[in-house]
């Protein structure tokens, strides 16, 4: 009897052991009540719950939400709370740079069918209501700035923008790299660039080797005493470095090929020629921008193109944000970029009131002292269809949202004494480093009384 008593208190701790190595998410460990637990998340996502004074560590963000009795009879002040320490608050909706081809090969019957499928992307990305916000890259032989950003205020001043004229080569890069660049400052949680051209790319810009980054792969191709060398880049050369650009407004390449050659030494020394790719420039440029956060995603748009071009265009892309198109349907195609980009959204904390809640007609005010009165100490808030979206900041100072609450007695199947949640599933999106992740808050539950 003893034995089987000790291998049974043996089996039990050996369990609670093997469960306390795991995490445990959220909904399953924090308290039921008013003040529930503080979830504290990190790079990979949840880490444990914690109190609410928890001293946070790099990388790590804390998500504190609860509910205090106002004094009038179920009613209740809730209060989320964000602090964060090397981690950065995503904004609510998406920063999306297009990037289009205004080269001569468009021609005025292509430019006047990008506008009008571009005029309608716009106005799908940037309908009234949505916070996203859109610049715009035009390309050809070079790239223009991305340095206005429009919203659903001004989408008219963003179809202004669009190209009106073709001439000149492609430089895709350079195109790709101003869109980069302009999205390296934001911190929505979606990142887009909208890729559309109709031909391979010509010009890239300058760039700069080494002989000596490609020893091993040098081909002799003439010479006795003094040999010469020639190899040919591929993508993976890009990729790894070996050649590097000098960004500005200068364009490198011939124009009217997507390979051009550049030779080093000669005279007394042996020559070396480097046979360069501008379309591999392209794809790699467009790697950067991708593998720089989980949340940056290309779509590419091929118009009227053979199948090299469209294969340069769908290495460019995210996985399936690659797309052909011909003049009758370029309008379409970029619709469902933008419905996809809309469906897909998201940023911030979203807060969405709990089934037996009634918040009244929310106003933003100072004191929160009434039902729908609502705060918050930094950042940006809207309430709309019964949920908060709010785009705190992130630091080891608390963001605050606060807002009362009544426990709708009459609504049907209440019981008095009975815990109800304040709220749906609230989250947050974030980011440390290059990773984007969903926190998600403990919600607490309250109770009331006929009065």
């Amino acid at each position: 009897m003893k034995t089987k008593l000790k291998r049974a208190i043996s089996f039990i701790l050996a369990l609670v052991t093997l469960m306390g190595a795991f995490p445990v998410s959220p909904a399953l460990a924090a308290d039921d009540g008013m003040a529930p637990l503080s979830a504290l998340y990190g790079k990979d996502g949840f880490i444990k719950n914690v109190p609410e004074d928890y001293q946070l560590e790099g990388g790590q963000i804390l998500l504190t939400k609860k509910a205090d009795p106002t004094g009038v009879p179920n009613q209740y002040k809730i209060t989320l709370s964000v602090k964060g320490k090397g981690a950065v608050s995503q904004t609510p909706g998406a920063d999306i740079v297009l990037v289009l081809d205004q080269s001569g090969s468009m021609g005025s019957y292509g430019i006047r069918a990008l506008k009008t499928a571009a005029t309608t992307f716009i106005n799908t990305v940037l309908a009234d209501g949505k916070t996203n916000k859109v610049s715009i890259v035009n390309f050809a032989s070079t790239a223009d700035d991305a340095t206005d950003w429009y919203d659903s205020d001004s989408r008219q001043q963003a179809i202004n923008s669009l190209p009106s004229y073709a001439n000149g080569g492609t430089n895709t890069q350079m195109g790709l790299y101003k869109a980069r660049k302009a999205l390296e400052s934001s911190n929505a949680a979606n990142k887009f660039i909208v890729l559309m051209s109709d031909g391979d790319p010509t010009y890239n810009s300058p760039t700069s080797w080494s002989v000596d980054s490609f020893e091993g792969k040098w081909v002799q191709t003439g010479g006795i005493f003094i040999p010469d060398y020639s190899y040919t880049a591929t993508q993976d050369d890009y990729n790894r470095g070996r050649i590097t650009f000098t960004y500005g407004d200068r364009s490198e390449g011939t124009g009217g090929d997507t390979t051009y050659r550049q030779s080093k030494g000669g005279g007394f020394s042996s020559e070396y020629t480097l046979t360069l790719n501008s379309a591999y420039a392209a794809i790699y440029e467009a790697g950067v921008f991708k593998n720089a956060a989980d949340n940056n995603k290309v779509y590419t748009i091929a118009y009227n193109t053979d199948s090299t071009t469209q294969g340069y265009l769908n290495s460019m892309s995210s996985g399936s944000g690659y797309q052909y198109s011909t003049s009758s349907d370029l309008e379409t195609v970029f619709k469902q970029i933008g419905d996809k980009i809309n469906e897909n959204v998201s940023g911030g904390v979203t807060d969405p009131m709990g089934g037996m809640i009634d918040i009244g007609t929310p106003i933003n005010v100072g004191d929160v002292d009434n039902i729908g009165d609502y705060h918050v100490t930094n950042g940006t808030v809207s309430f709309k269809d019964g949920t908060f979206t709010w785009a705190p900041q992130l630091s080891e100072t608390p963001s605050t949202l606060t807002y009362i609450v009544e426990l709708d007695v009459e609504k049907a199947g209440f019981a008095e004494n009975s815990p109800y949640p304040t709220n749906g599933t609230t989250t947050i999106d974030y980011q440390v480093g290059t990773s984007s992740q969903k926190g998600q808050f403990n919600v607490p539950k309250v109770s009331g009384t006929y009065s």
